[in-house]
C-alpha cells in the first residue's frame, strides 16, 4: 500500500514538473509577446506622427508662398490687373484668413490680423 502511494505520487509529481515547464514556457511565450505589442504600437504612432509633421511642414511652406507673393504690391507692377481688383477674390481671401485664423489662433493670437494685413489691399 505504501508503495502504490509512493509510486503514485511519483507520477504526480513528475506531471507537475512537466507541466511547470509548460507554465514558464508559455509564461516567457506570453511575456515576449507584451514586449513585441508596444513596440509595434509605438512604431505606428511614430509613422502616424511623422505624416502629421509632413503636413504641417506643407501648410507652413503654403505659408510661406502666400506670404511672399503678399509682399508685392501687384498695383506697382500691374495698374490694369484685374486680379487686384477682384473683390469677390478679397472675399475668398477674408475666409481663408478666418479658417486659418481658426486653425492656428492658439499659437499666434493676432494671425488673422496679419494675413488681412498682408493679403488684402490696403
Amino acid at each position: 500500500m505504501i508503495n502504490i502511494f509512493g509510486q503514485q505520487m511519483c507520477a504526480v509529481n513528475s506531471k507537475i514538473q512537466q507541466n511547470s515547464k509548460r507554465i514558464i514556457l508559455w509564461f516567457i511565450i506570453f511575456t515576449s509577446l507584451q514586449l513585441v505589442m508596444p513596440v509595434k504600437s509605438f512604431i505606428q504612432q511614430t509613422y502616424k506622427r511623422d505624416k502629421l509633421n509632413e503636413n504641417v511642414a506643407k501648410d507652413l511652406r503654403l505659408m510661406d508662398l502666400l506670404k511672399r507673393s503678399a509682399e508685392k504690391n501687384w498695383e506697382e507692377i500691374d495698374p490694369n490687373c484685374k486680379i487686384y481688383r477682384n473683390q469677390s477674390l478679397h472675399a475668398v481671401m477674408d475666409r481663408v484668413c478666418e479658417l486659418c485664423h481658426e486653425m492656428f489662433s492658439y499659437e499666434e493670437s493676432s494671425l488673422r490680423a496679419e494675413c488681412r494685413k498682408e493679403l488684402l489691399p490696403q
